[in-house]
């Protein structure tokens, strides 16, 4: 209870503010306040969202939790946060599940607790806190069937599985996994239970079919496109990159990783560093795994935090018989003390600088691509008396769910002329837009620190049309980097 305690203090003290708001953050917020009208749209795209490659799952529960507490950013945050307390609680009751030791169980959901990365991406709202648990759940059917081959087991790990691909097509790196440990223990099990792993994805597969065909071929040709638009040796070179990067940016991930090759089972070893290894693999092929899109890590962190335990629970013998070896009785206290202190005080200098964050402020890589939650919502009160219903605004996300009108982003309004973005295709249908995002449309256009930094150096096109609204768009207001102008017509 002091550790979820301590977990709790980490991930929800100033959470609605502290850090800024990330633009995934306001997109789930935006498709839940268009399914609590009974629509699936994301900004101007309607019929679906998977071409932004957002599936249901997070999405319902989120429209769920907001209906009885109010959407909004907060709320969101909240949301996520008490996932991933629920994460830290059954990593703990599967460690200790797993090796029967309970000093080692706390260790791991100590490090989970504290571990930087786990702490800083617990603050922001990403689908991946939804993945995490049933990520875990899936590891533990899966040892379990390993031990004991029971179909019960596997039935879970399938399910599990399959539900976890209606949260994030990340999960479906969890398909090879299932497919290897069953062909390695029960082969003749691979008939009924990969279909069962499929059977949730094709039922929301069969249901987009049934309502919007066309939206959801289109959408998933994209979506699979992008994924796998490489050659192979531009992808064994992300992925080398990504293995570089990681390793040498993020000690805990380097530390963990060897602890988990120093876990005494043999079989739960190998488990844990498929579930590891083969997902990463997989998606750092083709995607960055650092920087704006280190979120991807956010499932495999329990694994890392697990791996740290085993490293410090394995390691610990050998050092203090080596420090302690022919001293006597009065030496061996001051050793004794010495090395408990020496271990402690990085653990415990990372509390005191996570708490000063969480008093102060988070300094993040990527704050140049995060919002200032009051000047958001300064910008967001001055435009709505200006706004109606049918009026459109060409914002962030971050600040476009704050407002009552129709909104597009800035890769819309360049995806409507015919021109592909790094997200969106140059083709997108006519008949998927629920309005018309073309910048000249707009009543207000709103540049930020995300349209300078991000927008501009990879979004073309971009940069003559943020040229042309700041020589002939009057300026409006302008609350710390967020300027609005208005449309001269």
């Amino acid at each position: 209870m002091a550790v979820l305690g301590l977990a709790a203090y980490l991930r929800l003290a100033h959470i609605g503010h502290n850090p800024g708001w990330y633009t995934d953050e306001a997109t789930h917020l935006l498709i839940g306040q268009q399914l609590l009208k009974g629509r699936s749209q994301y900004l101007a795209i309607n019929q679906s969202t998977l071409l932004f490659a957002r599936l249901p799952l997070f999405e319902w529960l989120l429209a769920g939790v907001g209906s009885r507490f109010g959407l909004n950013m907060l709320t969101l945050r909240l949301f996520t946060a008490v996932l991933t307390l629920l994460t830290l609680t059954l990593l703990t009751l599967i460690v200790w599940r797993t090796s029967r030791c309970r000093s080692l169980a706390l260790l791991t959901a100590l490090l989970f607790a504290i571990y930087p990365q786990a702490v800083i991406y617990g603050r922001f709202s990403f689908s991946y806190h939804l993945l995490t648990p049933l990520f875990l759940i899936a590891l533990a059917a899966g040892w379990h069937y390993w031990q004991t081959s029971q179909p019960g087991y596997l039935i879970a790990f399938s399910l599990t599985a399959g539900f976890a691909t209606l949260c994030d097509l990340w999960a479906i790196t969890l398909l090879p996994v299932l497919f290897l440990i069953v062909w390695s223990r029960q082969p003749r099990d691979l008939w009924w239970s990969l279909p069962l792993a499929l059977l949730p994805f094709g039922v929301y597969t069969a249901v987009s079919l049934l309502t919007y065909p066309a939206a959801f071929i289109f959408d998933l040709q994209f979506s699979l496109f992008r994924a796998n638009a490489i050659s192979l040796p531009a992808q064994m070179h992300t992925l080398a990159h990504n293995v570089t990067t990681i390793l040498t940016q993020d000690v805990w991930f380097t530390l963990g990783l060897i602890g988990l090759f120093l876990m005494p089972s043999l079989p739960l070893r190998r488990l844990c560093l498929l579930f590891l290894l083969l997902p990463l693999v997989i998606i750092g092929r083709t995607a960055a795994l650092y920087g704006l899109s280190s979120y991807y890590l956010i499932p495999v962190q329990p694994l890392i935090a697990w791996g740290m335990a085993h490293l410090f629970h394995q390691s610990w013998p050998l050092v203090w018989r080596t420090a302690s070896a022919g001293l006597a009785r009065w030496q061996t206290a001051v050793a004794f003390t010495a090395l408990l202190t020496l271990l402690l005080i990085p653990f415990i200098i990372t509390i005191q600088s996570l708490n000063r964050q969480i008093q102060d402020r988070f300094v993040l890589p990527i704050d140049p691509f995060l919002i200032n939650p009051q000047d958001a919502r300064r910008t967001a009160a001055f435009l709505q008396p200006h706004l109606t219903a049918n009026d459109m605004v060409i914002a962030s996300p971050t600040i476009g769910w704050l407002l009552p009108s129709q909104t597009a982003d800035f890769q819309l309004a360049v995806a409507a002329n015919g021109q592909a973005t790094p997200h969106l295709p140059a083709n997108i249908p006519p008949d998927r837009y629920a309005f018309d995002p073309g910048y000249q449309n707009a009543s207000f256009i709103i540049i930020d620190n995300l349209w300078r930094n991000w927008g501009l150096p990879n979004v073309p096109t971009l940069a003559a049309i943020t040229q042309e609204i700041e020589t002939n768009w009057p300026l409006v207001y302008q609350s710390g980097d967020i300027v609005v102008y208005a449309n001269p017509r």
